[in-house]
């Protein structure tokens, strides 16, 4: 009775002339092996092509005290109605004194949820009105500019202004208080429109909003929503789903006039374009994983190839 001890692995090298057929197969089959996981990752990955991808973001969002508010009504002084209005804008209030009328604003932003960023904005304006005048207001034009920021993987994806535009009552019901709320909306997603470089900090002649008050002789609500795009200073947003309410009143004698606006921040899909780098390393990874299997299957097919001796070849050396 004997047992197996020991043995040694046999390796059999075998060799083709470069015109025979085992030699063009082991050409083709080296070159399938290295070409095809390369033309998988140029046609169906990202190999060094910037493709844009859409993610669920959240922007940080701030509303940086820029307003203009715009009413319009009737007082016993001017039958045909009466214009007045206040803004942030301390220039174009002075253009016009006679209908600018001071008004107390308040802003609040709030973190509801402890995230560290805001979710939240309150906007309260109380406009006066000359009592003995009889003023009253049965239309009203409010617009907010907030600031709208995206940072991701360390890099400043966008920074941008949104104009929001507001329009309450216009059917000649006189009221004394206009409340809005709503999520707000970017009409348009992706780079910064803003004039500025994008993620700066502003200085305070930079006022986008004061900008587009006072560098045109032409009234501001005159102007469209895209004519106010072309001037590249901001980007258009509204509030969506926009709830409004006129509360009428029938005194003619109400001592101010109350704006009240929520405006929710809210996640939305943003375009982000990877790096070059970032397309690079990831088509050399896809281009690996693809590479090593058929590799593996190449060498397998081989060996079955030259073991069963379905093409011609030279035993060169047997080794044990």
């Amino acid at each position: 009775m004997t047992v197996d001890v020991h043995e040694d692995p046999v390796r059999v090298v075998r060799r083709a002339r470069i015109c025979s057929a085992a030699f063009c197969f082991h050409a083709l089959s080296s070159t399938f092996a290295v070409l095809f996981p390369l033309v998988i990752v140029l046609k169906y990955g990202n190999w060094c092509r910037r493709m844009p991808t859409f993610a669920w973001q959240r922007p940080a969002m701030t509303f940086g005290g820029e307003f203009f508010v715009l009413l319009s009504g009737r007082s016993s002084n001017s039958s045909d109605g009466h214009l007045l209005f206040w803004s942030s804008d301390e220039r174009f209030n002075r253009r016009d004194q006679r209908h600018a009328r001071p008004s107390l604003v308040e802003t609040c932003e709030m973190d509801l949820d402890g995230d560290g960023m805001v979710d939240e904005m309150q906007f309260n304006a109380a406009v006066p009105l000359h009592h003995s005048r009889l003023e009253t207001v049965d239309s009203a034009k409010l617009w907010l500019v907030f600031n709208r920021m995206l940072r991701s993987g360390g890099q400043c994806q966008f920074d941008e202004d949104v104009l929001v535009m507001l329009d309450g009552g216009g059917s000649g019901t006189v009221g004394h208080r206009w409340t809005v709320s709503g999520s707000l909306r970017v009409s348009v997603v992706g780079s910064s429109s803003s004039s500025l470089s994008a993620c700066e900090p502003r200085k305070a002649d930079q006022s986008p909003l004061g900008r587009l008050l006072t560098t045109s002789d032409k009234s501001p609500l005159d102007r469209t929503v895209s004519e106010i795009e072309g001037q590249l200073l901001f980007r258009v947003g509204t509030l969506v789903p926009s709830y409004g309410r006129w509360l009428e009143t029938s005194d003619l004698g109400a001592d101010r006039f109350r704006i009240n606006v929520t405006v929710a921040y809210v996640e939305e899909p943003s375009r982000l374009w990877t790096s070059s780098f970032e397309n690079v390393s990831l088509a050399w990874t896809q281009y690996l994983t693809l590479f090593v299997p058929v590799l593996i299957l190449v060498r397998f097919v081989r060996r079955l190839v030259y073991k069963n001796n379905l093409l011609s070849t030279v035993v060169a050396e047997e080794k044990k």
